[in-house]
């Protein structure tokens, strides 16, 4: 997404290097945890801050398990379902030791806002 990439250029401005950030673009690849013998894609990685953003698209992700969604190419993945699963992905990167933000679709953070966030808590 347009978005990743500008968060991609801003990590890179900091010095996060290239190889330690994990994102769909360009030569780079998803960030992959095995976990239960689940495989999860996790959207965007910054390997080295232990950081993981997920981006919610409001079409494929519901915000509550009894939001009146279903998913547009599978009629038997109603929200309850997905939003197990999306729970499910997140407490499995959490137990690797990753800090989880998710961001949605239709309400997208301020970028300074978002690297604020990236770098809270960090031991640098």
């Amino acid at each position: 997404s347009m978005f990743f990439k500008k968060v991609y250029k801003r990590l890179r401005k900091l010095n996060i290097v290239r190889d330690d950030i994990y994102v769909d673009i360009g030569r780079s690849k998803e960030y992959i945890l095995y976990e239960a013998s689940r495989c999860y894609y996790y959207d965007f990685t910054i390997l080295s801050l232990n950081v993981i953003i997920e981006f919610n698209g409001i079409k494929f992700h519901p915000r509550a398990p009894d939001e009146n969604w279903s998913n547009p190419y599978n009629s038997d993945i109603n929200a309850n379902v997905q939003y197990k699963r999306d729970q499910e992905k997140i407490e499995a990167a959490r137990k690797h030791g990753f800090k989880v933000i998710v961001i949605w679709s239709d309400s997208l953070p301020d970028l300074d806002q978002l690297i604020k966030e990236i770098y809270e808590n960090q031991e640098n």
